[in-house]
C-alpha cells in the first residue's frame, strides 16, 4: 500500500511540473528607483516623500529616509540621486513566496561611505567595507521569501561614513527548472507508474 502512493506521488509531482512549466516564462520582475527628483525609465520611483510601506502600494521603507542628489549626472538618473540615513530601516516588497535574485545598485558621485551592509529576511547578504566616491558598485544575491514579503534590511557600521546609500534596486522571481527537466520528470514519474500498473 505505501509503495502504490509513492508511485502515485511521484505521478503527481510529475504531471504538476509540467502543467507548472508555462509560468516560467512569466517570471515577476521588479525594479526600484530610490530617487530625490529623477527617475529612471523603466523603474519604480520610491520618492524623497511619501516612501513609507502601505499594503495598498506594496512597497516602502518601515520608517522615513533622508534622500540626497548630485548634479551633473544626467546621462543615468537612477545613480544619480540615492535614499540614505545614518540608523537602521527595513524596505518592504509584498512579493508571492518563492526564490529571488536580487541586484542593488550603489554611487555617491561626491562623497566615500563605508560599511554598507543589507540583510535579506534577516540574513546578511551585502557588506560593502569601502564605496569611494564617483564609483558604481552592483551587488547581487538571492534569498527565499516565505511569508508574502520581503524585507531588506540597511545597516552602516560605522567606519569614516555614517551613513548607508541605495540608488536602485532589481528584483527578479527565479525560473522555474527548464522545460526539458520539467518534461523529463513528467516522463519519468510516467514510467514509475506504468512499472507499477505492470507489477501488479
Amino acid at each position: 500500500m505505501r509503495r502504490t502512493l509513492r508511485k502515485w506521488a511521484s505521478v503527481a509531482l510529475g504531471f504538476s511540473m509540467i502543467a507548472l512549466w508555462p509560468l516560467a516564462a512569466q517570471a515577476l520582475t521588479m525594479h526600484f528607483d530610490f530617487d530625490y527628483s529623477y527617475t529612471q525609465t523603466g523603474y519604480t520611483s520610491v520618492p524623497a516623500v511619501n516612501h513609507i510601506y502601505n499594503a495598498q502600494l506594496g512597497y516602502g521603507w518601515n520608517i522615513g529616509v533622508e534622500a540626497g542628489e548630485r548634479s551633473g549626472e544626467f546621462d543615468n538618473f537612477l545613480l544619480r540621486d540615492f535614499h540614505y540615513n545614518f540608523q537602521d530601516r527595513i524596505f518592504m516588497v509584498d512579493l508571492p513566496d518563492g526564490p529571488y535574485e536580487l541586484t542593488l545598485y550603489f554611487r555617491d558621485k561626491s562623497w566615500t561611505h563605508d560599511r554598507i551592509q543589507v540583510s535579506a529576511e534577516g540574513v546578511l547578504k551585502v557588506d560593502i567595507f569601502e564605496l569611494p566616491y564617483g564609483t558604481t558598485r552592483s551587488e547581487v544575491f538571492t534569498t527565499d521569501v516565505a511569508d508574502g514579503q520581503l524585507n531588506l534590511t540597511f545597516h552602516d557600521g560605522g567606519g569614516t561614513d555614517l551613513s548607508w546609500i541605495i540608488n536602485g534596486m532589481d528584483i527578479a522571481l527565479m525560473p522555474l527548472p527548464s522545460a526539458a527537466l520539467l518534461f523529463g520528470t513528467g516522463l519519468a514519474a510516467l514510467g514509475l507508474w506504468r512499472r507499477g500498473r505492470t507489477k501488479a
